[in-house]
């Protein structure tokens, strides 16, 4: 069976070596911050570097791929050197994005005290009682804020997770349980939950996949 980056190694090998001869005038890339070198280098096989090459027309002078990524969204620590893979990136052909209209300024900024860990700015938000902020991007959207809660092991946080559904139903009976969800990052994690929930008297079950059947 073979890993992820012998496939993009090998599947580059027969471009680069004659044996596949598909290739593509452009590319577009989403999502790119989990790329590694390997898939960023067969990217750069499957289409040609038309800055150094005759076809290269007015419709192209601004490069032939097309990268978006996020490293705020990154799953892998992988660190990538797009000029080694062959992409040849200056600083006039890149942008940006400073407004985030995915998410809310307060879920933003509660992700961001998670993500940077940065003791100046949080100790910066607290005195201010402002929200936690980085220099360049802001979200136009508002609404409620997260409550952050630094746990001191699974029990401890599975004893605030179950106190925190208890304390909104008593503050509104409308609350059912079926209107809470623990999210988790792995299924071991989830059947951790699963049971450290259900041990404080609170029905809760495990949830394998969206129901498609709902509406």
């Amino acid at each position: 069976r073979l890993l992820s980056q012998d496939a993009f190694y090998l599947a580059r090998d027969l471009i680069v070596s004659g044996r596949v001869k598909k290739r593509y005038r452009a590319i577009v890339v989403d999502e790119a911050q989990d790329f590694s070198n390997e898939a960023f280098r067969l990217l750069r096989a499957l289409t040609p570097d038309l800055s150094k090459s005759s076809l290269r027309d007015k419709c192209f002078r601004q490069g032939d791929i097309f990268i978006t990524g996020d490293d705020s969204q990154r799953i892998f620590n992988r660190g990538n050197d797009l000029w080694r893979c062959g992409i040849n990136v200056r600083a006039k052909r890149t942008r940006r994005l400073t407004l985030n209209y995915r998410t809310t300024a307060e879920n933003r900024s509660a992700g961001l005290v998670v993500l940077e860990n940065d003791p100046v700015k949080l100790r910066r938000s607290r005195t201010s009682r402002e929200p936690y902020q980085d220099e360049v991007c802001v979200s136009p959207r508002t609404g409620a804020r997260p409550e952050l809660y630094a746990a001191h092991g699974l029990e401890d946080e599975a004893g605030w997770i179950a106190s925190r559904i208890v304390a909104l139903q008593n503050a509104d009976r409308s609350y059912l349980l079926s209107d809470f969800v623990v999210a988790a990052h792995s299924k071991e994690r989830r059947d951790e939950y699963l049971k450290a929930i259900s041990a404080r008297g609170i029905a809760a079950v495990a949830l394998e996949k969206e129901d498609r059947s709902a509406v």
